[in-house]
């Protein structure tokens, strides 16, 4: 089975805010198992559980 891969990411600032770019890799993939939305999470350590959603991007927008 194939991977979804994210293949780059990139951040761009502005006023207030970044922007986030996520190129996604997902193969040979059947059309309903492919990427949907990438989720952005935060957090001051390295801990998800500590981690607050900061956003959410679908694919194709």
């Amino acid at each position: 089975m194939p991977d979804i891969t994210i293949t780059s990411l990139t951040a761009a600032g502005g006023a207030q805010q970044i922007t986030l770019a996520v190129a996604v890799s997902d193969g040979n993939v059947l059309p309903y198992l492919q990427l949907a939305a990438v989720e952005i999470w935060a957090a001051s350590v390295n801990d998800r559980a500590s981690a607050a959603k900061a956003g959410e991007g679908r694919r194709g927008s």
